[in-house]
């Protein structure tokens, strides 16, 4: 998986986010920020395969074997629905730092 490819599933997710009328408290799209705590990655980490400029790092192959596996479920996953899915994007917000 290239760091394009990687980029743009990203952007994808968020398109089905959308859809599924998935938001922010104020009604703002959810940000590229929120999926490195959807993917488990941290934000540094994450940083350096959506876009470090200077420390541009390839995608490890579990981490794109992982990103496939999740593209492979229903094309709206049912956890979008899901109260718990909402609660996490509400706390990640709540304590965000960045």
């Amino acid at each position: 998986m290239t760091n394009q490819e990687f980029r743009d599933q990203i952007a994808k997710w968020q398109a089905l986010l959308t859809a599924a009328n998935v938001t922010q408290s104020d009604g703002k799209p959810i940000p590229d920020k929120f999926f490195h705590i959807f993917l488990g990655l941290g934000f540094s980490t994450f940083t350096k395969l959506v876009n470090g400029k200077e420390s541009l790092r390839p995608v490890p192959p579990y981490i794109a074997k992982m990103v496939r596996y999740i593209d492979r479920l229903e094309p709206v996953p049912c956890c979008l629905a899901h109260r718990r899915w909402r609660t996490t994007i509400s706390y990640f917000f709540r304590n965000d730092t960045r």
